[in-house]
């Protein structure tokens, strides 16, 4: 979570005069932290105070959290300075070792695992004197694994072409067991979440109050936000008389089998999967209740992933399988189009919006005003990319995918390290007028 200018004060006076915080580790911070490039942007040299102020910025509510060496020094030199009947008290609370040295006690304490709003956490903070935004109850970047969604707020009518893949998705929905299977395609910004969301929504809202699961699928966090974000405010603009309930159940969002009770679980296939090789309660409640199951980018639906997800759903429902609907921009991006194909029983549902659509759907939805034309300016930022090796007997499927992993392990990285590009950019945000 981000700091308020009065917790950030509050917070570099505790640090700089409570716990003496020395220029030395405060520069160690800074680097730790990859904030070594901030006074070279802006051509200035930071007092103490500045450099405390930008960790903060750069930190926010978790200054405290993380098992890095970083972490575990910053607690450590907090810790040093709190009275000893506070070590002793929580040495003897949280550590069960033995040992009678302040430095063991200390040294114990300091690596104690962070868990954000927990006792050892508000502990830490309530000790130390520092807000307790810090214990994470308020860290808006740990977002809570379940929401309750009331009904308000009326979102844009759909479209007709969507309204016609609603339709033709509900009436898959209603077909039996391997039947019940299909693809929606549209292009980038045609709406599929939106369409997909209505017609689940509406299918599964009865089905809700009995103790079924829509598991949406999605291949990251931020596009599992989105979904989150796309099926709160479908639900608040229907007129239901009951909250819905939606799950996180991906990164570090984590879920007891006490909460369920019906509703969507927003996930992705990797922590599903491990929870199945696992053997934990929550892949199977969702699983054994699962009312229809959402995958977004389909192409990756016939991965060994999702197949080890159908043995154990078959395992658990035998043959009536529940629905399964693939979302996708481009159907045969794999190369597998045969296997996808079979899969969802070439159920391929497009926009029947004619030849000038199929022919190029971009450029028919900007023509039609359903997407914005974008201006394109291009910035020579002089950065030259490496020269790389690559396998020259490499399919053309496994080339792609060792320059895409090049591109986001490598090449991303290096960019955003780029401190002459990051200047050529703001310089550029800069100079556009205002509005």
């Amino acid at each position: 979570m981000k700091l308020s200018n009065e917790i950030i004060l509050e917070t570099i006076a505790l640090l700089e005069n409570k716990y003496t915080f020395p220029l030395q580790f405060i520069d160690k911070m800074i680097k730790s932290f990859h904030l070594e490039d901030c006074e070279k942007t802006l051509n200035k040299s930071f007092s103490k105070k500045e450099k405390l102020k930008l960790i903060l910025d750069a930190q926010g509510s978790l200054l405290f959290v993380g098992s890095k060496d970083i972490n575990k020094e910053i607690r450590k030199r907090i810790i040093e300075k709190w009275p000893d009947a506070s070590i002793n008290e929580c040495f003897k609370k949280w550590c069960s070792s033995s040992g009678s040295s302040k430095s063991h006690k200390v040294r114990k304490l300091y690596e104690l695992k962070w868990h954000s709003g927990k006792q050892w956490s508000n502990k830490f903070v309530e000790i130390s004197g520092f807000n307790k935004v810090f214990t994470g109850l308020a860290n808006e970047s740990k977002k809570s694994k379940f929401e309750d969604i009331e009904p308000i707020i009326k979102p844009p009518e759909l479209k007709d072409f969507q309204i016609e893949l609603k339709n033709a998705l509900i009436k898959t929905l209603n077909e039996k067991g391997d039947e019940a299977k299909c693809i929606i395609s549209l292009p980038t910004g045609g709406g599929k979440t939106r369409t997909a969301v209505e017609a689940f929504v509406e299918w599964l809202q009865p089905r809700f109050a009995e103790g079924k699961y829509l598991i949406w699928m999605a291949q990251s966090e931020e596009l599992c936000e989105q979904a989150i974000a796309s099926i709160s405010q479908v639900w608040s603009s229907k007129e239901f008389t009951d909250s819905l309930r939606i799950y996180r159940f991906f990164g570090n969002h984590n879920l007891s089998i006490e909460d369920f009770c019906g509703g969507v679980v927003v996930c992705t296939i990797n922590k599903i999967y491990h929870d199945i090789n696992n053997q934990n309660d929550i892949s199977k409640e969702i699983v054994e209740n699962c009312g229809a199951l959402i995958i977004d980018e389909a192409h990756r639906a016939i991965s060994p992933m999702y197949k080890t997800l159908y043995e154990f759903a078959g395992n658990l429902n035998g043959e009536a399988m529940f629905p399964i609907c693939g979302l996708t921009a481009t159907p045969g991006r794999n190369g597998q189009t045969d296997v996808l194909s079979q899969f969802f029983k070439s159920r391929l549902y497009t926009p029947t919006l004619g030849d000038e659509f199929n022919d190029n759907p971009i450029a028919y939805f900007r023509k039609e005003k359903f997407l914005a034309t974008p201006k394109h300016i291009k910035i020579d930022t002089n950065y030259n990319i490496k020269h790389i090796d690559i396998d020259q007997n490499l399919k053309d499927n496994e080339l792609q995918e060792e320059l895409e992993n090049y591109f986001k392990q490598t090449l991303l990285k290096d960019l955003a390290k780029d401190v002459n590009r990051n200047i050529k950019i703001i310089d550029i945000l800069r100079s556009i007028k205002k509005g």
